[in-house]
């Protein structure tokens, strides 16, 4: 059976970036339907970036994101990002969102590589109470909000989105749906890694629709790890804890009890960006340094308690709940993959490179360079959601004369070779292993540092694995997210990899450009590599 909705707004994603693209969208009059399959990585955003502090500015928030950037980041939408930083504090004021304050004033932490304090929190919970007030007003507001299914394509006519198509899980069904407009805001792909802190549903689904719809992707070989998560005891493993508490004073210490920091960075130690701190850390792992479950040891315990215990909540509790108490036990720590720096290509509006297509949210590439800022994901979910569902309303309505039988035309065609797919199937291999193979080669070949044969070598393996999927096993459609999600991770690990190997052989050229055509590079006619800059401007107000 197949199920048809139309819609003005398609918002593909319910973390932040997506409600809020949702709630936009409804403000600016349009039909709005919000689509999908997990809430992602949202409810672990414990607060934000803002420019609200005394002594802070927008200029300043903006420096501190083109350093972080190393000179990569598109300065418009930097500039965007500061800029509209405290109108997202103030908008989620006005759904009920009580941010922590003192005196009076906002109680701020301290991300790694911010000039100032920065953090707006409320508690540690701004993710998850954020997204309930903001479902809470969509409700009112009479937005369809269906959880629970995959989007399996986008549906592109003339250059110009027009629909998606997919798959409900809780009913075994296909269906369709008419958007004026589609908002991609499906989140990163940390889970092509084995060890990582989001959810196994975070797969690079955004990224591989965007590519097979048409739509640029830029900075792909950018890959940020946090560098404090947890590694032991198995229960703890995959979780992490906010960098901000290593800007109060934490230490990280090797096998030998050194505070290796001071060897790397005197004079910043632990309080660097965070790309440095997680090389750092990787490196004394990898030269025997490390715990025998190849980790570092995370120290707070010379903090006050109050500092662990309240500040830091969340991570203290169900540190507690699996035997580490922060206020007096080391914890065994190490890097692990994060947020997805790269992503779909937008301008200001956040529409990407096709027709009727927007994107916010980790989805998104070129904001924050070759690194991003911390504390600056949730900020990005809230500013770029506000403006993509803004934008995405203003084009579906001036754009309403999609033909409903060139949808159902387009996506019966995707269904047909979803149903042609599930029939080729023999039934030989499990999905379960080729996710496991994907992600060995993640781990072993495509990790934080990364080495020109280690990539050759991994190309060469994720090869090998695509000849497998074609002989992956399906009895039915209920295994057919399955197929996609791993099809997915087959996409985004290859552009990863090939995004990596190229800006190691051109040195950071835009591909199209300069770099000269080889036919096992073709397929990347999509995907933007960039010059890193000389030099960082200085901010000026506008």
């Amino acid at each position: 059976m197949e199920i048809f909705f139309k819609t003005d707004v398609l918002v593909v994603g319910g973390g932040l970036a997506g409600l809020r693209a949702a709630l936009a969208a409804s403000h600016r009059g349009a039909s709005v339907i919000v689509i999908y399959r997990g809430k992602g990585a949202s409810p672990g955003i414990i607060g934000f970036d803002a420019a609200v502090g005394d002594k802070d500015s927008v200029d300043t928030f903006y420096n501190d994101i083109l350093k972080s950037g190393l000179g990569l980041c598109d300065k418009k939408l930097a500039r965007i990002l500061a800029k509209e930083s405290v109108q997202a504090v103030e908008d989620l004021e006005k759904l009920g969102l009580s941010f922590d304050k003192k005196d009076s004033k906002y109680h701020l932490l301290q991300p790694l590589g911010c000039s100032y304090p920065r953090v707006v929190h409320y508690k540690n919970l701004t993710g998850i109470q954020a997204a309930n007030l903001m479902i809470k007003q969509l409700k009112k507001n009479g937005v369809k909000i269906i959880d629970g299914a995959t989007v399996t394509d986008l549906l592109i006519d003339e250059d110009s989105v027009i629909g998606v198509c997919g798959i409900n899980q809780s009913s075994n069904s296909f269906f369709t749906i008419k958007a004026g407009a589609v908002v991609l805001a499906i989140g990163g792909c940390g889970s092509v890694y084995p060890f990582t802190t989001y959810p196994a549903d975070i797969t690079g689904d955004g990224y591989a629709m965007a590519y097979l719809s048409g739509a640029e992707l830029i900075d792909m070989e950018f890959m940020a790890f946090e560098s404090c998560g947890f590694v032991f005891p198995n229960k703890l493993r995959g979780k992490t804890v906010s960098t901000t508490i290593l800007m109060e004073g934490g230490q990280l210490l090797n096998s030998k009890g050194e505070r290796f920091m001071l060897r790397y960075n005197p004079e910043r130690v632990e309080k660097v960006q965070k790309d440095e701190l997680a090389r750092a850390v990787y490196q004394e792992i990898m030269e025997g340094r490390g715990t025998k479950h190849r980790g570092v040891y995370l120290d707070v315990s010379m903090l006050p308690r109050d500092t662990i215990v309240y500040a830091h909540s969340l991570f203290y509790q169900f540190a507690l709940k699996a035997g580490v108490d922060l206020t007096k036990d080391q914890a065994e720590v190490a890097p692990i993959a994060h947020t997805s720096i790269g992503g779909v290509k937008i301008n200001e509006e956040c529409m990407t490179t096709v027709a009727g297509l927007y994107a916010a949210g980790e989805v998104v590439g070129g904001i924050h360079g070759a690194n991003r800022l911390g504390g600056s994901a949730g900020t990005e979910t809230l500013v770029f959601g506000a403006r993509a569902g803004k934008f995405a309303a203003e084009y579906a309505l001036n754009h309403s004369t999609i033909d409903v039988k060139r949808v159902n035309k387009l996506a019966s065609g995707k269904i047909a070779e979803i149903e042609q797919d599930k029939n080729n199937k023999n039934n030989s291999i499990d999905p379960k292993m080729l996710k496991k193979e994907i992600h060995r080669v993640m781990e072993e070949k495509v990790s934080i540092v990364k080495n020109g044969d280690k990539l050759k070598q991994a190309k060469n393996k994720l090869a090998e694995i695509k000849e497998k999927y074609a002989h992956i096993s399906l009895d039915n459609i209920d295994q057919l997210t399955d197929i996609y999600e791993i099809r997915n991770m087959l996409i985004t690990a290859e552009i990863l990899i090939m995004a990596a190997i190229y800006r190691r052989e051109s040195r950071g050229v835009h591909f199209r450009e300069d770099y000269p055509q080889r036919d096992d590079m073709n397929w990347l006619k999509k995907i933007v590599i960039r010059k890193c800059g000389d030099s960082m401007d200085v901010a000026k107000e506008g």
